[in-house]
């Protein structure tokens, strides 16, 4: 059989086991490519701003003859009441094309797609960089305040391990000899979730002296954004938690310049803002820590701050955002209350 093109919307993924699903839809996409000399397909835009694991779909797919697309970040708007991590495109392809790859988002045309070149969901997340990019030249950002990526404080890179050692684990201190508070899940029952425990420091054996010397803001990372999609990063409020204190699971810490009451206020009220949150999350759609790279050190504000704490009015107002730019932020990004 001969076909002179192909259309199709194919099943997106499988179930295997509890809640875990599977990519199928990139199989459909390489054989339509492979069959027809032209092939229009719906399917999931994840591998626009690929994690790690779609990494070898995205080159595959543009090695398959890829043309152009059209961009949805926002799934809904082809499929209403439909949530699809990473968005919806529409892909076209021609058999053997090496060109430029163009592409639209949401039908409206932003000019070439380079693997290697960064990928804004939106002309407002390119519009809010290059009013930072002053600041975010000189080098200094949050990123070099983090502390911890994904099950590495309190994991076993610090010489804690869960099925080791939860048994360990106490609500109270007053049995450990050197007690050290931590942020972790001691497995028990059915719906457990993290939360502070008591474990002896002699248990933490790799633990850098700055994480116990200082008090310092936790963030929650269980709130990333979606993928290809700008918008919120953290659910839970940032916490400013006292020395002596290391987490396990998905927390960071951001270390303060001064362990004093209006640093440790300031990073918190930074975090709690929608434009830190929408930085974070241009470039945060597939990777938990590298989005703190679009957002200053707190420290080179405090000056020009006098006391005072970051709000999203005050943010706005030093950058001049642009009516558009604060609605899209203001529309795209929930509020935390305190």
């Amino acid at each position: 059989m001969k076909f002179t093109a192909v259309v199709g919307n194919p099943p997106y993924q499988i179930q295997k086991g509890g809640t875990k699903n599977f990519d199928v839809w990139q199989h459909f996409v390489f054989f339509a490519a492979e069959i027809s000399d032209n092939a229009a397909i719906i399917h999931p835009g994840r591998w626009v701003i690929p994690k790690k694991h779609m990494v070898k779909v995205r080159d595959q797919i543009i090695d398959s003859g890829l043309k152009r697309f059209d961009f949805y970040p926002d799934a809904t708007k082809l499929f209403p009441a439909v949530t699809i991590d990473g968005g919806v495109c529409i892909t076209i392809f021609q058999k053997n094309f090496r060109g430029k790859i163009s592409y639209s988002i949401e039908s409206k045309p932003y000019g070439y797609y380079h693997k290697t070149e960064q990928f804004f969901s939106n002309p407002f997340e390119k519009e809010i960089l290059d009013k930072l990019k002053p600041l975010l030249n000189e080098g200094k950002t949050m990123r070099d305040r983090i502390v911890g990526n994904i099950g590495s404080l309190g994991g076993s890179e610090f010489g804690y391990s869960k099925n080791k050692h939860k048994d360990k684990l106490q609500k109270s201190s007053e049995k450990l000899s050197q007690p050290v508070k931590i942020w972790a899940n001691n497995g028990s029952g059915k719906g457990t979730r993290f939360g502070w425990f008591y474990i002896d420091k002699t248990v933490l054996n790799k633990i850098p002296h700055e994480i116990l010397s200082t008090r310092k803001v936790m963030l929650d990372k269980k709130g990333h954004a979606i993928a290809g999609k700008s918008g919120n990063i953290f659910n839970n409020n940032p916490k400013i938690v006292e020395k002596n204190t290391i987490a396990s699971g998905d927390v960071l810490f951001v270390l303060p310049e001064k362990d004093d009451d209006y640093h440790l206020d300031l990073i918190r009220s930074l975090f709690m803002t929608k434009t830190a949150r929408f930085l974070m999350s241009i470039t945060q759609k597939d990777l938990y820590v590298r989005g703190f790279d679009n957002i200053p050190d707190y420290i080179l504000y405090i000056d020009e701050l006098d006391g005072k704490l970051f709000t999203d009015e005050w943010l706005y107002e030093k950058y001049k955002f642009t009516d558009e730019l604060k609605l899209h932020i203001e529309s795209s990004v929930s509020s935390k209350k305190e």
